[in-house]
């Protein structure tokens, strides 16, 4: 669903360890919330989905939260329905979010969160789709060898906290 709504122009990261040193923050979270929220820009406002995620790792930084939850903004067109998105992403869902504070996309005219709400990098929003499948939303045509044989949150894990 996610893939469907928005897509994005980007240069992809060499590896994941530079995208970790890229963003503000990296952790892994599981879907506990889901509401809309509309951008306070100069468009008429643009739609916004937040998932509030409960974080199970953090990786970089020390993400704000609220009632125990993350909140990360991602772009929604105004005529999808919330239901659409709680029945693509179900409470548990598992993501990996490299984000970043972008205030353009998360200063809320409605339906703000009421704490910093993160947006991922093109190319660092992933879903567990099951243990040993992790699916990047946006970036799945990452070619690169330094990419090759990421398949699961420990795959990421590893590549992105190597030092």
């Amino acid at each position: 669903m996610l893939r469907l709504t928005s897509s994005y122009s980007y240069v992809p990261y060499v590896d994941p360890k530079a995208m970790l040193d890229g963003v503000d923050v990296v952790f892994v979270g599981t879907v506990q919330d889901l509401s809309t929220a509309v951008v306070a820009d100069e468009l008429d406002g643009q739609g916004a989905l937040l998932v509030g995620l409960s974080p199970k790792e953090v990786w970089k930084g020390s993400p704000d939260t609220k009632d125990g939850l993350v909140y990360v903004s991602l772009p929604r067109p105004k005529n999808v329905e919330l239901s659409t998105y709680e029945a693509a992403l179900p409470a548990g869902t598992e993501f990996v979010v490299f984000g970043i504070i972008h205030p353009p996309s998360t200063r809320f005219s409605s339906g703000g969160p009421g704490v910093t709400a993160y947006v991922p990098e093109a190319q660092g929003l992933y879903v567990a789709e099951s243990p040993s499948k992790l699916t990047n939303v946006w970036a799945d045509d990452i070619t690169s060898s330094e990419w090759a044989g990421i398949d699961s949150i420990e795959d990421l894990r590893k590549a992105a906290l190597q030092r």
